[in-house]
């Protein structure tokens, strides 16, 4: 395996340690950075030829997550905050100079009112530091990383300058350099080889399932009305697609439908990661499609058929006035693929809907519908008024959706809403179903 180890130059002698430490069967490479704009730029570089790339932390690991695309996905690692090596380095530090406060030392999740000697006498030490590195994968940019980081130095060098710390621990080598002109020890959480040597065991088992996982079967299933049936607009629409890539599906009539068998690594590609469905795009493009496409794969092809069958149902049921496209996986999680470039995809357990659907007596596709509809809004709360204009249904049956879902515990009253100056307040229900933005 080609695995680069895209890091900073600090880490070099970091890095050149834990490479002796590896198995002979993986080939690593140093790569350096400085800017974001240099780490985007070096995976592209290294992503057709290496396995795996290998980054310090959360930080420009998510970052790389905002700047790629979905088709350029590789297999990727990054070193958590090492609890155990933190812990460490804090008592060893506290020892060696003889610091005894723990209200002079600075730690990047200490900002605001938290308390060091609180955290570590109630066990709450570990939970601020995994909510602080949680705090990174919801900034929606790099500018707001860049900004974050920044402001965790000018933090350091007014509390430096105010001679409220006597040392620093950081995860951030630019605190490190942003403090050496002020009388205060500074020191950057690297971490341990054994935890290096973890991280890179399962960057390899990815690696190895991501290889096995490009060649296990795929199907593509349209289903098709009976208009659609007898039409040679679509069939002539999909032929053109189909060349435009190479020929990468084959074919297989189908009474009820058109079915085409191709692998993984073609269905992730024009999917766009699992997010879009481009033939659904096309075909209606092209000649006005307003039916279903699913996706679906497995071990077998057995399964992978089964599974795009059963997605283009869904997408049928759910599709309202156009194309709806749905896949699902070797793993039966269920996800409805976006139309357009504003939609966020719905991903959620295939056995999750079917049992929320189960207990509030309502079809799958309904609870899928809910589910849109709260992606389109932006929000979990929802009145049974904007439930009827959405879903283009009577206020009765909106009415009825809500009021079984909160009977069974999936959604709650969460407060009253008039529409305009006048007529009676209607209750607003925060919807309490777990799905993936």
């Amino acid at each position: 395996m080609k695995i680069a180890l895209l890091l900073k130059e600090h880490y070099r002698e970091h890095a050149v340690q834990w490479q002796n430490s590896l198995l002979p069967k993986v080939q690593t490479e140093f790569v350096s950075y400085s800017t974001f704009e240099e780490l985007e730029a070096c995976f592209y570089e290294l992503k057709d030829r290496v396995d795996g790339i290998y980054v310090s932390g959360i930080m420009p690991y998510h970052a790389l997550e905002l700047l790629i695309s979905e088709e350029d996905q590789v297999c990727l690692a990054y070193s958590p905050i090492d609890m155990e090596n933190t812990y460490r380095i804090l008592l060893q530090k506290m020892v060696e100079s003889g610091v005894h406060s723990l209200s002079r030392i600075g730690m990047d999740f200490l900002r605001g009112n938290a308390d060091l000697e609180n955290l570590i006498r109630t066990e709450k030490f570990s939970q601020a530091v995994h909510e602080y590195e949680k705090k990174w994968e919801k900034m929606k940019t790099v500018e707001e990383i860049d900004e974050e980081e920044q402001a965790i130095c000018q933090y350091y060098r007014e509390q430096c300058r105010k001679n409220r710390f006597d040392m620093v621990i950081t995860y951030f080598h630019s605190v490190a350099e942003s403090l050496q002109e002020f009388d205060v020890e500074c020191f950057y959480v690297y971490p341990s080889v054994q935890a290096f040597l973890q991280i890179m065991e399962g960057l390899q088992k990815n690696i190895s399932l991501k290889s096995m996982k490009k060649k296990i079967p795929a199907v593509i299933y349209i289903d098709l009305d009976e208009a659609d049936r007898k039409s040679p607009d679509i069939r002539k629409a999909m032929e053109q697609f189909n060349k435009k890539h190479l020929n990468q599906m084959m074919l297989k009539e189908n009474y009820a439908g058109l079915e085409y068998i191709t692998d993984y690594a073609f269905l992730r590609k024009i999917t766009e990661g699992f997010s879009k469905c481009r033939i659904g795009a096309w075909l209606q493009e092209q000649i006005g499609f307003t039916g279903a496409v699913g996706y679906g794969f497995g071990n077998n092809l057995s399964q992978a058929r089964l599974n795009a069958i059963d997605a283009s149902h869904y997408g049928r049921n759910i599709k309202g006035n156009g194309c709806a496209s749905v896949l699902i996986d070797g793993e039966e999680n269920l996800i409805v693929l976006k139309k357009g470039s504003t939609e966020q995809p719905i991903n959620v357990s295939e056995g999750y809907i079917s049992e929320i659907a189960n207990r509030v007596k309502l079809s799958s596709e309904t609870i899928l519908k809910v589910i849109g509809v709260m992606q389109t809004y932006g929000t979990a709360e929802i009145t049974s008024q904007e439930l009827m204009d959405a879903l283009h249904i009577s206020l009765r049956t909106a009415n009825k959706f809500l009021s079984n879902l909160e009977k069974n515990g999936y959604a709650q009253v969460a407060g009253l809403k008039r529409s305009g100056n006048k007529g009676r307040p209607v209750n607003v229900y925060r919807i309490l179903m777990n799905y993936e933005n």
